[in-house]
């Protein structure tokens, strides 16, 4: 439990867990990404950007609109 403490209150921990986070689901985007479709040409590659950057920005706009709701059952209903 101390453990659990210090790491949601301390910054510097929290920064670190965030971008382990971050880190982690680059890494679990490219392993998917090699499972499922294989080998990308450079044309393929771009488009998934495109259309990941646009959902990534809409995702966020929808989380600043309804920040007021923002719940655990509003997070699990989200993604």
């Amino acid at each position: 439990y101390p453990a659990t403490l210090y790491l949601s209150t301390s910054k510097l921990a929290v920064g670190v867990c965030a971008n382990f986070a971050f880190a982690s689901a680059l890494l679990l985007h490219k392993a998917l990404i090699k499972v499922f479709l294989g080998a990308l040409r450079d044309i393929e590659q771009e488009m998934i950007r495109e259309r990941l950057s646009s959902a990534i920005m809409e995702s966020l706009l929808a989380l600043t609109i309804f920040r007021e709701e923002f719940s655990g059952f509003f997070v699990a209903m989200f993604v």
